[in-house]
């Protein structure tokens, strides 16, 4: 059994888990991610997995994002998205 520490808690310390990250992504003429450029080195999208889009909440803010579930050329799987109100894309983990 854990013994309760009498510590306040730090509600100012909480954090969403999974939140989105911004990402460069270089897509081609139809918006679909050829690479991704990272530091010095940029990795090809070997291939895309899955691609799907959402389109909620419009009573509080407009949520309308373009997913794709990619296989990089290091073999890494990668999810990101393009926020269609913005055209910023972000990085969203597997």
């Amino acid at each position: 059994m854990v013994t309760n520490t009498r510590t306040p808690l730090r509600t100012d310390r909480l954090r969403p888990l999974n939140s989105p990250r911004n990402i460069t992504v270089v897509a081609d003429e139809h918006g679909c991610p050829i690479s991704i450029p990272d530091r010095s080195v940029s990795k090809r999208v070997a291939e895309i997995l899955d691609t799907w889009r959402v389109s909620d909440e419009w009573w509080r803010r407009n949520i309308s994002r373009h997913y794709f579930e990619l296989l990089l050329d290091d073999g890494c799987h990668l999810i990101v998205f393009n926020d269609l109100a913005t055209n910023e894309w972000f990085t969203q983990g597997v």
